[in-house]
Formats: C-alpha cells, sequence, structure tokens
C-alpha cells in the first residue's frame, strides 16, 4: 500500500514540474531599449531583428523609449522616415517620453503617429523591467 502510494506520488509530482517547467520555457521574451539619440534608432532595430531571427516564436515585444532633447527631432518627417520605415519593419513599438515633449515644447500632435508618448519615460522603464522586460539603456 505504501508503495503504491509512493508510486502514484512520484508521477503526480513528475507531471506538476514538468507542466511547470514547459510552461516557463515557452514564455515569450520581451526587450525594451531607452536611448536619448535618435541616431541609434538604426542599431537598435538591427538588434530587434537579430534578436527575432534568434528567439523565433519565443520573440515578444521590443519597445524603444526615446527622451530628451532630441524629442524635437520626432518631429521631422524626412528624417524620421527610414527610422519609422526600419521599426516598423522589424515589428518594434516606439515610445517618447511626454516630460520631455513638454520641456521642449513639442506637441504631441506633431509626432508621427507610430509613437505611443507616456508621461515619464524612466518610470516606464523601470516598469518594464518589474514586468520582466530585458532592459538595456543607452
Amino acid at each position: 500500500m505504501k508503495s503504491i502510494f509512493f508510486k502514484i506520488s512520484i508521477v503526480f509530482l513528475t507531471l506538476i514540474f514538468s507542466n511547470t517547467m514547459k510552461a516557463q520555457e515557452e514564455e515569450k521574451v520581451n526587450y525594451a531599449v531607452m536611448t536619448s539619440k535618435i541616431q541609434q534608432l538604426k542599431p537598435i532595430t538591427h538588434a530587434a531583428e537579430e534578436l527575432q531571427k534568434e528567439d523565433g516564436a519565443l520573440f515578444g515585444a521590443f519597445e524603444t523609449i526615446i527622451y530628451g532633447k532630441e524629442v524635437v527631432a520626432l518631429t521631422d518627417k524626412r528624417l524620421m522616415k527610414p527610422y519609422l520605415k526600419n521599426a516598423k519593419q522589424a515589428n518594434i513599438s516606439l515610445v517618447v517620453c511626454k516630460m520631455a515633449l513638454d520641456l521642449f515644447e513639442v506637441k504631441e500632435k506633431d509626432l508621427p503617429k507610430e509613437f505611443k508618448v507616456v508621461p515619464d519615460a524612466f518610470l516606464y522603464y523601470l516598469q518594464l523591467q518589474k514586468k520582466g522586460y530585458l532592459t538595456l539603456s543607452l
């Protein structure tokens, strides 16, 4: 009787642990990069493309957060066109800091529609870290 109970317990625990490990292995990997330099969008996009190839089906979200004085340049359509095209192809979400927009007197309506505006870039970045995103600040 003890032997049967022991065997059933072993099988039950094995099933539980194998399902738990399988669920953990299949979690998507999410990334966030924070930068104050628009010129870094090109290498950031390249990194996202390479990670997509490497991660395959496990690739999740990739967010690029922009803050600082260069938010003014985001309104330059000619400058931003190639960056926006590359970000779209690489499935990158573009995020900009509302505090920086206000500080440098940039109106949200003047930004390309691809940008998501968040109240505070640093808080948003830390919140993504809490959610398990792999992060890099440049």
